[in-house]
């Protein structure tokens, strides 16, 4: 009995001896085999032509600005921006100056009545938002030209200045945009966001959303 228990185990072992001497001379065993195929997927995920992370990043943009039927702005401005990780960012000043345009509808209200909408116009607006990077990926035009780019949502806050008052008031900011390289330094920026704050009138206060849909281009330093 004592002779087949030691008998067994030794067939065991001459049997995991020639797997592992077998794996030698293929140049892998198999779980070898495993990890090398675990790294080359982990690759072709990770291994990211264009990379944000750990770089500062400067934009430009114009901007359209819908406060309701009686104001239509377009602006401008500027931000900066912190990349701590693939997927998480920090924007930390987001500058828009907007340039007051009376619409159609207004201009005939206050010709024909004399009145003026009862509405607080903003002149610009400064935010802080934190950015979370969902998706990267890369798009082929005609089967020949390949854009990268990353999708992105923000949402913040910050403060609203009132036109010809000096008046600061608070503003919160949420949105998503899309991102494509056009090299390692250079991308074009598309996003919109909602501004979104409390405006005061005489028959109370409201909750007011603005759309901003934004254009621009960003350096990444």
């Amino acid at each position: 009995m004592v002779f087949m228990y030691i008998k067994n185990i030794i067939k065991t072992l001459i049997f995991f001896s020639l797997w592992g001497w077998t794996g030698t001379i293929l140049g892998e065993s198999p779980s070898q085999s495993t990890w090398l195929d675990y790294e080359i997927r982990l690759k072709a995920v990770y291994n990211q032509k264009y990379e944000h992370h750990h770089r500062h990043e400067l934009s430009t943009f114009s901007s359209l600005y819908f406060r309701n039927d009686l104001n239509l702005s377009y602006g401008f401005g500027a931000d900066y921006a912190y990349h701590f990780t693939p997927t998480l960012s920090w924007e930390a000043a987001h500058f828009l100056y907007l340039n007051q345009v009376e619409t159609i509808l207004r201009q005939d209200i206050r010709n024909k009545t004399g009145l003026i909408p009862d509405v607080e116009e903003n002149e610009f607006f400064v935010t802080s938002s934190i950015m979370f990077h969902p998706a990267y990926g890369k798009l082929a035009f005609f089967g020949r030209h390949i854009a990268y780019f990353d999708l992105y949502v923000v949402a913040g806050g910050g403060i609203r200045k009132l036109l010809n008052l000096s008046q600061l008031k608070s503003a919160f900011s949420f949105g998503a945009g899309f991102r494509c390289y056009l090299s390692h330094k250079l991308t074009l920026k598309i996003d919109a966001r909602d501004m979104l704050f409390q405006e005061e009138h005489q028959s109370g206060a409201s909750i007011i959303h603005s759309f901003t849909p934004v254009l621009g281009l960003s350096l990444l330093l």
